[in-house]
């Protein structure tokens, strides 16, 4: 009651605020604000003030500003401003002002303001607030490495503005991954274990290394899950991204954009909550608390922010007592903590010159691991595991990056440099027992004593070092273009540390109880020069033309010893490299100010590598393919789609029709002696369509809708397995999403808010392809999610709902590091009994969200 009360008070706080306009706006200040088109004297008069500023972009046009010169007060210098263009200002809270038509055609200069209302709109820039009842602000994007409309881009985006994901509760990958049309995530085809074995596929293109993440400028890992914490926007780019974004990138790229220091002043925002998981063996909470501080006005801004998350374990794991003579149980497993922080500096040398340094890390902590048996012939989680022996599995990750940005403007052209490092490692450790067992009882008649457990552990470190340097520079009157070069080093360092079977050396099979022991060290090298050049033509017409040529370099070696490798071994130095070209073509037509029509082109790849030759009597079977390295695969996309703004600027629509032709596929093919290797061999074709809705269909009600749909198909096996048409693994063929977010009585003190959001994800082929030419398939699910609160001032108090339906979702199967092991089914045959990752089931809480 205390706590509620608190709250009331402070909205009663946030009432009395709005009798009169801030009193910062009788100070005077040195105002240099030049004559120009309205919409940048408003932007400089911003930076110079510290107000947000909010408009409708028709209100504003073609309209010039007379400019505003001296030591002036805030109201002066907006009065100035806007003299003569028929607009005024209203203050819609303590430092934001809204410009609208003036009723009467006076002079600006409004006084009162109305209760302040919710933040940013969709892809605005952080902070920001606005009426809800307004028109949508330009969603801006930066997928092509600098700041534009994402009507203006010629390709298909889906962005996640500060409104969304603060609207949404979006704090991990997996709220925000199950909102984006012909985007499908699973575990089990990029390498093996959980930290290792996370894939995103769009459009279609799956498996490792075919969808690039990227925090700010700097690639990072996919399978890592950075928490949404002072994120600025999140954007989903569709298609190959070969020309400005290189290697990885075939299917597209997750863009986390972090949210920069500002100069508008100290601020101090924290959230807190806590809350309960269905089955779960311990309760929810976390908080984060981010702070910006202007050290030297103009010169420096410091930004930091601190987090901590724990969800509770919802998987019970069983196994017997020492004795046998029970059962026992241990709840909790797939407990993950996570915890972290950054901390930026922007240092403003010059108007024209500013350099920002961030640092970011986050530590995550598994207790059990998040997946579950799936017994077939359903093929849906049991969250209970029922082990042989009392073992216990857990994973961890830690990875940080750091970086630095470099950016000079000058007339009519900007220098950028960035350069990051980024340092990755994980851990991991399952139980192995029942799987190893089974394989030398089947493989070699030998009974192991199913009490000594198998302990697989695993480990992964990844360093990488990059850099790159671009230009961007309008040429002339309708012809600019973006060029650059960029270099990367990356280090990895993997392996099994000594596994041991007890029995082993005593069954014969073997000199001592080694299963085995590995390291791998790779280095790979990536270098490269793009561009991409912009001419508008006719008015209406904007042609782009870019390509990138790359050369790629990779260097690995290996020791291993144990029984799975027969004794010590060593793949001695392997060595691959490699260039290419990306080429990139679109032509878009301004239908309208605000609708746009495009045609695109795009190439992307994916990097090769170097790889172990078979045994000779394997070489007969190879059929001329190269069996000491495999080349990247391409993908080609041909691209048709729209672009509006509608209803009057409250809403914007995007939709898009395509086809990926996919070739030399990297597969990895048994040979007939028994022996595998990777190579380049197959083709695919995936054609789809997705659509969005996004925007304010009336005042206070937010709405996004979403569809993708998409044949992705193999037309040519090459040497594997898969049948001519059957469906590429881990792609639904359907996916949808809809969710709303509404305020109650955006002008009342206290506004009580509502969201929903409902995700459907369709049926997926598994990666398992046993037994042969009938391959499983993972059954489709749908994630119900649900927020409610009120918001005072800048207070909000809420309650959450994540996956109401409670729904136990198969993501896919996990590719253990040890021996799988199978069961027998009702029909008496052997079956694989995979173990699949899962969702988290219903969670339920309270959160507190405040700022200073």
């Amino acid at each position: 009651m205390r706590f509620i009360v608190g709250i009331a008070a402070v909205c009663l706080g946030a009432v009395s605020l709005s009798a009169a306009n801030p009193s910062s706006a009788s100070i005077v200040r040195s105002i240099n604000v030049q004559p120009s088109d309205l919409g940048s004297a408003l932007n400089t008069f911003s930076k110079q003030s510290g107000l947000h500023i909010v408009y409708i972009s028709e209100d504003v046009g073609s309209q010039q500003s007379g400019g505003a010169v001296g030591e002036l007060t805030l109201d002066q210098a907006l009065k100035l401003l806007l003299k003569g263009t028929g607009l005024t200002y209203r203050y819609l809270d303590q430092q934001t002002v809204t410009i609208m038509p003036s009723a009467t055609g006076a002079e600006p200069g409004g006084k009162g303001f109305t209760a302040s209302t919710s933040g940013a709109r969709d892809g605005a820039h952080g902070d920001s607030s606005t009426d809800q009842g307004s028109s949508l602000e330009e969603v801006v994007v930066t997928a092509r490495k600098r700041a534009e409309s994402i009507i203006e881009v010629p390709e298909s985006i889906t962005a996640f503005g500060s409104v969304t994901i603060e609207g949404f509760n979006i704090q991990k990958f997996d709220d925000y991954a199950t909102k984006v049309p012909n985007l499908a995530f699973t575990y089990g085809q990029a390498g093996s274990g959980v930290t290792d074995s996370t894939t995103i596929a769009i459009r279609g293109i799956s498996g490792a290394g075919t969808t690039g993440f990227y925090i700010d400028d700097t690639p990072v890992l996919l399978t890592i899950d950075p928490r949404v914490v002072d994120i600025d926007r999140i954007e989903v780019l569709k298609g190959p991204q070969g020309t400005l974004y290189g290697e990885s990138s075939m299917g597209g790229n997750v863009r986390l954009v972090t949210t920069k220091p500002s100069f508008d002043g100290a601020s101090v925002k924290y959230l807190v909550q806590g809350g309960a998981t269905s089955g779960g063996g311990s309760p929810d909470y976390g908080g984060n608390m981010i702070g910006n501080v202007v050290a030297s006005p103009d010169l420096l801004a410091i930004r930091g922010m601190l987090f901590a998350n724990h969800d509770a374990g919802f998987l019970t794991r069983t196994y017997p007592a020492s004795n046998n003579s029970e059962r026992l149980s241990s709840s909790n497993q797939s407990e993950i903590t996570t915890y972290g922080g950054s901390l930026a500096a922007l240092l403003k040398l010059t108007d024209r010159f500013d350099v920002t340094f961030r640092y970011l890390d986050q530590e995550q902590s598994y207790y059990g691991l998040p997946e579950a048996f799936a017994p077939l012939p359903t093929f849906k989680p049991v969250y209970i595991l029922n082990r042989t022996t009392n073992t216990q599995e857990s994973a961890y990750n830690h990875f940080w990056l750091a970086s630095i940005d470099a950016n000079y403007r000058g007339e009519g052209y900007t220098l950028t440099s960035s350069t990051s490092y980024y340092y990755n490692h994980n851990e991991e450790i399952e139980d192995g027992t029942e799987g190893t067992d089974e394989f030398f009882k089947n493989y070699f008649g030998v009974a192991l004593n199913p009490s000594d457990p198998v302990v697989q552990e695993t480990y992964t470190y990844t360093s990488q070092f990059a850099e790159e340097a671009r230009l961007s520079a309008t040429l002339l009157d309708g012809l600019s273009l973006i060029t650059g070069l960029y270099f990367s080093r990356e280090w990895i360092n993997d392996g099994y540390p000594n596994t041991l079977v007890a029995g082993l050396a005593a069954s014969g099979l073997y000199p001592n109880d080694q299963l085995v022991i590995y390291n791998q060290d790779v280095r790979n090298d990536s270098a490269a020069a793009f561009g991409e050049l912009y001419y508008k033509f006719l008015q209406s017409f904007t042609l782009t033309l870019g390509g990138r040529y790359f050369y790629l370099r990779q260097e690995s070696n290996s020791v291993a010893d144990g029984f799975f490798f027969g004794g010590p071994a060593d793949s001695g130095d392997l060595k691959s490299q490699q260039t290419g070209f990306s080429p990139k073509a679109a032509l878009a037509f301004a239908v309208s100010e605000n609708s746009n029509i495009y045609a695109l082109f795009s190439k992307g790849f994916r990097p090769g590598g170097p790889e172990m030759p078979v045994a000779t009597v394997c070489k007969a079977g190879l059929g001329g393919l190269s069996d000491t390295s495999y080349k990247s695969d391409t993908v080609k996309n041909f691209e048709v789609g729209a672009k509006s703004y509608i209803l009057d600027g409250h809403a914007y629509v995007t939709a898009a029709a395509f086809q990926m032709n996919w070739e030399d596929i990297q597969q990895t093919v048994v040979l007939p002696c028994g022996e595998s290797f990777r190579t380049n061999t197959g083709e695919a074709r995936i054609r789809g369509a997705e659509l969005e809705v996004n925007g304010r269909i009336f005042s206070g009600l937010e709405l996004r809708v979403g569809v993708g749909a998409e044949d992705a198909i193999i037309t040519n096996p090459g040497l594997s397995a898969i049948p001519v048409g059957e469906r590429i693994f881990q792609v639904p063929r359907l996916n949808a999403t809809a969710g709303f977010i509404y305020t109650f009585g955006v002008h009342w003190a206290y506004q009580p808010f509502a969201s929903a959001d409902y995700s459907y994800v369709g049926n997926r082929l598994s990666a398992n392809n046993s037994p042969q030419n009938t391959p499983l398939v993972e059954p489709a699910y749908s994630i119900l999610n649900a927020r409610f609160g009120f918001k005072c001032g800048h207070s909000e108090l809420s309650f959450y709902g994540t996956n109401i339906t409670n729904t136990k979702a198969n993501l896919g199967d996990i590719q253990q590091n040890d021996f799988p092991q199978s069961v027998k089914n009702s029909s008496g045959q052997t079956v694989p009994y995979l173990e699949v990752g899962v969702l988290a089931p219903l969670q339920i809480g309270i959160q507190f969200k405040q700022s200073y």
